[in-house]
């Protein structure tokens, strides 16, 4: 079988073991990979790079070169300049969003105009904005807030934030995936930043009910008599609505149900688009596992089109269809066509201690699931749940 002949041949002139660029016009020895390392801007490579090549090409060469440089078991001695991500935008199957916004006649800027403009501009806006705020912290005060959360390879980041009347600020990062978070552990991590800040700078801690974080505050509250400590109200209220939901047997069923039916609507992509054709493009909100109002304007958003789902699963479109036959597909029809399962969402709907929509949009600076055995409420503390009879009652 031929090798296919590198397409990088193109944009340079062939010689017996030599080259010569079409761009600089410049002679070297060698073949493709010299080739791709001369127009690729990356430097360090035992050959001058070119500084007349296009930027589109330029981008090519250097993502051939960049793909290659991975599969050289992550050597140290390989060469990837900081602008990588920069480059990818000239893919030519790189679909430009903005032009989704202002127009195809949208231009992206340039590699250049992107590396020597806006990056610049925008770095120089946010310390503007960043030496104002620290400024306002010897007249306010700040309040430090921690932020635990995991990637999708549960490695554990903890954020370390200011806010303050003047904004917040970005402090600090802590990879802890391999560490043990204790409370003294926490307290050494946000007596670094503490440190950093200024401790008279500081008025209070911001913490969630863990014990760990108990205790970090209750260590930083002994070394820093000046400072408080206080409970995240957004997390605590969302704490209190799982309890309701743990609590009242048929909330639970509600919302289980709606679940479902997202679920399902939401898993093949034929049923989504026949779904939005019957609810006018109206979407079903996905619940969010550490906001657990979520649930609730989940429930809100399935109760609203009621009568289009309704008329859904009772059309030719869905009987006919193969997955409205199977298991998942009948559960689903069940529900929709059940009207205590409408009685019953309005009810959920109408369980609103504090403003959901509000609460959804408040900064909730803690990762519930990592500390869910801390966190959960005992159900037989009556003071916690003493209320739950009133709605109950249908109060």
């Amino acid at each position: 079988m031929v090798r296919k002949k590198d397409p990088v041949w193109e944009y340079v002139e062939a010689l017996d073991g030599r080259f010569i660029c079409k761009f600089c016009e410049r002679n070297f020895a060698g073949g493709v990979p010299r080739i791709k390392s001369h127009l690729s801007g990356i430097t360090g490579r035992d050959i001058d790079i070119c500084t007349k090549v296009p930027e589109n090409i330029q981008a090519k060469a250097f993502l051939a070169v960049a793909g290659s440089s991975k599969k050289a078991k992550n050597k140290e001695t390989t060469s990837i300049p900081k602008n990588m991500g920069m480059l990818l935008i000239y893919q030519e199957d790189f679909n430009n969003p903005l032009a989704i916004e202002y127009g195809k006649s949208y231009k992206i800027p340039s590699y250049s105009t992107i590396r020597t403009k806006l990056i610049p501009d925008s770095r120089k806006e946010v310390d503007e904005y960043v030496a104002v705020d620290k400024k306002s912290w010897a007249l306010t005060g700040c309040t430090l807030m921690s932020d635990i959360w995991s990637d999708m390879k549960h490695r554990s980041v903890i954020n370390i934030v200011a806010y303050s009347p003047g904004g917040a600020v970005m402090m600090n990062s802590f990879e802890v995936s391999k560490e043990k978070k204790t409370g003294m552990y926490l307290r050494d991590i946000l007596v670094s930043v503490i440190d950093d800040i200024g401790a008279e700078n500081i008025v209070q801690f911001i913490t969630d009910n863990a014990s760990n974080f108990e205790s970090a505050g209750d260590m930083l509250m002994g070394r820093y008599p000046h400072l408080y400590k206080t409970r995240c109200a957004t997390h605590g209220i969302q704490l209190l609505l799982k309890d309701i939901y743990v609590e009242i047997e048929w909330l639970q069923k509600v919302i289980d149900d709606a679940k479902l039916i997202i679920m399902f609507m939401y898993k093949h992509t034929i049923l989504l688009s026949l779904m939005r054709e019957h609810t006018n493009n109206r979407e079903l909100k996905h619940p969010c596992t550490t906001r657990f109002a979520s649930n609730f304007k989940m429930v809100e958003s399935v109760i609203n089109v009621e009568d289009e789902l309704r008329m859904f699963v009772a059309s030719s479109t869905w009987r006919g269809l193969d997955y409205t036959k199977q298991t998942m597909g009948k559960q689903v029809t069940k529900i929709i066509q059940d009207s205590e399962f409408w009685k019953q969402g309005n009810e959920a709907r109408d369980i609103e201690p504090i403003d959901l929509d509000n609460l959804n949009e408040l900064p909730d600076y803690f990762d519930h699931d990592q500390d869910e055995d801390d966190n959960v409420s005992d159900p037989t503390e009556p003071e916690d749940l003493s209320w739950l009879d009133a709605i109950e009652d249908g109060v």
